[in-house]
Parts: C-alpha cells; structure tokens; sequence
C-alpha cells in the first residue's frame, strides 16, 4: 500500500508518530503484502482487538485474532486486492486511515460480506480504519459495492 497522504496542521510527524506510523505500515504489509498471521500478530499487543463494525467481524485477544487473520481474513482477500490511501490523521497514539479498497469477488469473503458467495463483479469499498498505539483497531468501512444485499 502506498503511503497516504499525512492530513492536519503538523505535516513533520513527532518520534511517537513516526514509530506509531512505521508500526502500523509493517502491520499492514503483513496483512495485505507477505500474508503472514504470526508476523502480522506480532505488530500487535497481546490484548489486541480488531472489529470491523459494520459486520461485526474480527476477535479479541491473540487466540481469536490467529484463527480470524489464518482463516477468515488473510486467506479470503481476493488476489487482485487493491488499497489506495486517501489520507491519514495521526496522533501520538491513534492514526486514522482512510482509504479506498477495489476487488473482484472472485472468492468468500466472510469477513467482509458474510453470506454472500462470490459474484466475479469488480467492487469498490471507502475503508476508515481507527488505530491505536499497540494496534488495536477498529476498521470502519463503507461499501459501495454492487452486490446487491446485505452490502455493508
């Protein structure tokens, strides 16, 4: 994913920042890049949460994040995914991305649309992603995909 363009008054990230911002970058190329469960947990803190709230998917602690990201999330993300960054917000402990995510529904994506098998049609979702220091998070993501129900 290509850095976003940092958002606010102070454009020269503090040392809290950077190392909150190189952190979350190195969280994200686990997840979406070598799509590797255990380098991607371990960017986060043992208590870590991930919500993804319009569907209400994700897990709470180590054991439940391992089996989402080596079950649901890492394998279920369609191989022409592409995650374009509109901007970013951070704080010494938050960052706030927001993004815009393309995919062919080629495969299940439980994670992100449950109940709905694959359609082959191109979709394109706005993601705002909230994350704190030790990455725990909470994605938010508006659809805007032509699946026709339950789209988020």
């Amino acid at each position: 994913m290509a850095k976003p363009k940092q958002t606010g008054v102070n454009k020269s990230p503090t040392t809290a920042q950077q190392r909150l911002s190189d952190l979350w970058e190195e969280h994200v190329q686990h997840e979406f890049s070598t799509r590797h469960t255990e380098k991607t947990l371990a960017t986060m803190v043992e208590d870590a949460y991930v919500n993804h709230v319009p569907v209400l998917t994700g897990g709470s602690g180590r054991d439940e994040l391992r089996e989402f990201y080596s079950k649901r999330f890492i394998p279920q993300m369609p191989p022409d995914t592409e995650m374009t960054p509109v901007s970013r917000t951070i704080g010494d402990d938050q960052i706030v991305d927001e993004m815009v995510f393309k995919f062919t529904h080629t495969i299940p994506m439980d994670w992100m649309l449950p109940g709905i098998p694959p359609t082959a049609d191109s979709e394109t979702a706005s993601w705002l992603t909230s994350t704190s220091i030790g990455t725990r998070r909470r994605y938010w993501f508006k659809s805007d995909c032509s699946i026709p129900t339950n789209c988020p």
